[in-house]
């Protein structure tokens, strides 16, 4: 956890300091020279329903893909049991700074095409069942830089990314009931006993 979020920062961190090398304003990162003053409002609104679509489809794939179902297995046992905070802080890291480097950064010095597919291959699998990922990625970074290319404000991408991994990273860590881990929870006083144990202490009152 702290690993992930030491990353974040750092990615961060970098892309206002290559900015303010490049000599540009740290502000462009957040609001293009060409952002014609849209309510803030609206970006918040555009962001949560793109963010909430993207969730929508994410799990519609689920239920009719066995590879979504693979990649959410495999993204289970990498980030381990996660609390909500957890997930919280991970998801809010990511979003602003994944976003802040490929959108607000990257996208302006190169091009719209160019930083979807630098952002795609930033999540290149290490297995190859998970390319569809990949791609997934490319074409949500088309989607996040079109959106910010047109609002020259980059508030939108930052929330649609934020609800997506907030509301995917709940999702596949969630308790299941196949899952040994899930058979004792801390919010609830059931215990399981094994069956050894209790015929042990019928035997032996």
């Amino acid at each position: 956890m702290l690993t992930k979020v030491t990353l974040y920062v750092g990615l961060a961190a970098a892309t206002v300091l290559l900015q303010i090398g490049l000599g540009a304003d740290t502000g462009a990162l957040l609001f293009t020279d060409a952002w014609p003053g849209y309510p803030i409002y609206e970006d918040v609104l555009i962001g949560l329903g793109m963010g909430l679509a993207l969730v929508g489809l994410s799990r519609i794939a689920s239920q009719l893909s066995v590879w979504t179902r693979r990649m959410e297995d495999e993204f289970r046992t990498i980030l381990g049991p996660l609390k909500g905070s957890d997930i919280l802080i991970l998801a809010l890291m990511s979003s602003i700074s994944e976003e802040l480097f490929f959108r607000g950064f990257l996208q302006p010095q190169l091009s719209l095409t160019a930083a979807a597919f630098i952002f795609g291959l930033a999540h290149f699998p290490y297995r190859t069942f998970l390319i569809p990922w990949t791609v997934a990625a490319i074409a949500v970074g088309f989607l996040f830089g079109w959106v910010f290319e047109t609002r020259e404000c980059l508030f939108a991408p930052i929330i649609a990314h934020f609800v997506v991994n907030y509301c995917n990273l709940h999702y596949i860590v969630r308790p299941r009931p196949t899952d040994p881990t899930a058979v004792q929870s801390p919010r609830t006083s059931l215990r399981i006993v094994p069956r050894e144990k209790r015929v042990r202490d019928t035997e032996h009152p």
